[in-house]
């Protein structure tokens, strides 16, 4: 698939430099959504230049504009797409700027633009995403969670401080009851003064800062398993026209979330990863889950030594025995392979010791 089947020339958000926020986000979709701000004068011709671009997550996330600010105190250079480039070029321009609508040029002009969607749709086939998401989730940095009790006001500091646009929503029993996304609470945000900051229900103002957060959310969460693919996750996204999936262990609790960022880092090699190739049958949830913490933790080990050049991992219980049997080989750049075994009943022994006797190995010249 190449940029020139994908981009498209039609429904691009344009707008001039003298319109403001509140006027402009209506029109969009997510925070990764993208205004396209042009010369007022010949703005719908094919001539007109293209002055920038207007994006909820740096206007509202990282920068904090008043709803009255005018676009062309809030511009964006967005990078420039040439129409010959790489899918894999794009996509790693849409992770680096975190704009998922960018403008495309053929001969130093704007014809269009190209959307994270449809590059999603142009490579969800793809070998590169044919490796579970188990593997990109990093059990160190915790999920950014509130409860749907809490207060609106709790929810955007931690949008603010941790540089995110979504967070999943926990009842008091720690279940999942949904998701609460930045972009939801935009329409608000971006209200004239007098009206922002309350919700009117019967003559009964409630500030919109001390609203509780499962007036907000999302109900429906979808997920995935970490044995299920980046494949999987992309075309789930596409069919229910989201942003990320939600990622859940063996008993249904929330461990992470892939996003169409994961995906596009992924597919342009953004995302520094060793594809481990993977025997193992009959596994129990659980069995499956301490394996897939088991092959992150190898991955990032072997990343760090930059010199791996491939590994493969077997596990097989032997006849129903519940005897366990782990082989982990690699080969490191000039080197002859390297065979690590161990066996035993305790998987998550056995993992452990492999984990550690892996570590002597890779240290080793």
């Amino acid at each position: 698939m190449i940029l020139k089947k994908l981009y498209r020339t039609e429904n691009i958000i344009k707008t001039t430099p003298d319109e403001s926020l509140s006027s402009i986000m209506p029109y969009f979709n997510s925070s990764h959504d993208a205004a396209f701000v042009f010369d007022p004068e010949g703005i719908d011709l094919p001539t007109a230049e293209l002055l920038g671009a207007i994006n909820p997550y740096y206007c509202l996330i990282k920068k904090s504009y008043p709803a009255n600010t005018k676009a062309r105190h809030c511009l964006i250079h967005p990078p420039k797409v040439d129409i010959n480039s790489s899918l894999q070029k794009v996509a790693r321009l849409m992770t680096e700027s975190k704009i998922h609508y960018l403008p495309v040029f053929e001969n130093g002009k704007f014809i269009g633009i190209i959307s994270a969607r449809r590059i999603l749709d142009g490579i969800q086939d793809t070998e590169e995403l044919k490796v579970p998401v188990g593997r990109f989730i990093n059990r160190k940095r915790p999920l950014i969670s509130v409860f749907e009790n809490d207060y609106i006001s709790k929810a955007l500091t931690l949008f603010k401080k941790h540089g995110i646009s979504k967070l999943i929503v926990l009842s008091t029993d720690l279940h999942i009851r949904g998701i609460l996304s930045y972009f939801d609470l935009i329409s608000f945000l971006t209200m004239p003064k007098k009206r922002q900051g309350s919700m009117s229900r019967e003559g009964n103002k409630i500030p919109l800062l001390h609203s509780q957060v499962k007036n907000f959310m999302k109900l429906n969460v979808l997920s995935l398993t970490q044995q299920d693919t980046l494949a999987d996750a992309a075309k789930l996204i596409l069919k229910n026209k989201i942003g990320s999936v939600l990622i859940v262990d063996n008993q249904g609790s929330p461990i992470g979330i892939i996003t169409t960022r994961d995906i596009l880092s992924t597919f342009s090699g953004k995302f520094n990863f060793l594809k481990i190739d993977v025997v193992a049958k009959d596994l129990s949830a659980k069995s499956a889950d301490m394996v897939n913490q088991f092959l992150s933790i190898i991955n990032r080990r072997f990343i760090k030594k930059h010199d791996v050049e491939r590994a493969k991992v077997i596990v097989k219980e032997k006849h129903g025995s519940g005897v366990f049997e782990v082989i982990l080989s690699f080969v490191r750049r000039g080197s002859s392979p390297k065979v690590i075994k161990e066996e035993g009943k305790n998987l998550f022994k056995i993992l452990k010791d492999l984990i550690r006797r892996s570590k002597n190995v890779t240290s080793s010249k």
